[in-house]
Parts: structure tokens; sequence; C-alpha cells
């Protein structure tokens, strides 16, 4: 059985807002952008490799519109990084989640302690 992620524990672990549908393309875009541009790329050099318009670039890396899944991929590859780093910013989100969720538990308990 496969278990879904809380919004906001995974926004809490990314360091943003807690995620809609308008934040969550604004960060995508954001790390599309910063992968980009770590490793030297212009958007017209991404284009090319993708075999998309430069527009396309700059509209997923505002937030406009999204890639989708083979084009992620492909920026993934080209970027020398995970789809999970570009989609939630982390490379290891079941980790990164089994271990806030174990502090968060934690603390939870801790507040209800008696003193």
């Amino acid at each position: 059985m496969q278990r879904a992620f809380p919004r906001l524990l995974l926004a809490k672990l990314d360091g943003e807002a807690p995620m809609d549908n308008n934040n969550a393309r604004r960060a995508i875009g954001r790390r599309l952008r910063d992968a980009r541009e770590a490793v030297n790329l212009t958007q017209q050099d991404v284009a090319e490799d993708v075999a998309r318009s430069r527009q396309a670039i700059s509209s997923w890396e505002s937030g406009k519109t999204q890639p989708n899944l083979i084009e992620l991929r492909m920026l993934a590859m080209l970027y020398g990084v995970t789809t999970d780093r570009l989609l939630i910013g982390m490379d290891d989100p079941e980790g990164e989640c089994k271990v806030a969720m174990g502090k968060m538990r934690s603390d939870r308990r801790q507040a209800t302690l008696p003193s």
C-alpha cells in the first residue's frame, strides 16, 4: 500500500509555504531554474537539448506551465539530478519524510507528557 505524504509535511521539509497548485508550480519552476543555472546552461541550450522552444523552458521555470514526465526525466538527466530533486527538492523523500514524521511524533508525545 502506497502512502501519500501530507502536503504540510512536504512543505515543511522543503522550507516553503504549504502547497497549493500555484505554489507547487512556482516551486518546481524555481528548482528547474536553479538546476539549470547550477550546470551553467542557458534556456536556449536546454531548449535545444530537449527539443522544445526557449519560451517553453521559460514557461516551465516561471511556473506558468510544467514539463510532462518525459521532459522532466530528460531535464533531470541533463542537470545531473533526480526527478525527486526537481519535483520536491530532495533526493530521498521517503527517508526524509520518515525522519520528519518521527520527529513530529516525538514532539507530540513530549507535548502531552505531564511535567
